[in-house]
């Protein structure tokens, strides 16, 4: 199902209030949204932020005695 008119008539039997327009535009989102999605995984980069650490609370105690004496 390589073809834009059978991935139109796809989601013309899920979505059949839409348009014929409307399905093409729709079509069209999801081939650039794939495309996105592929370059964004061939980066380097992970795809979020990993956070420091979190300290425990009996490190942060710690911590704290440390400081006041």
């Amino acid at each position: 199902m390589n073809e834009p008119a059978e991935k139109q008539q796809a989601f013309g039997r899920l979505l059949p209030e839409l348009s014929a327009k409307d399905l093409e535009n729709l079509a069209r989102y999801f081939h650039v949204a794939l495309e996105i999605a592929g370059q964004d995984s061939a980066d380097a980069e992970p795809p979020f932020d990993i956070p420091p650490a979190i300290s425990t609370l009996k490190e942060r105690s710690s911590r704290n005695l440390k400081d006041q004496s």
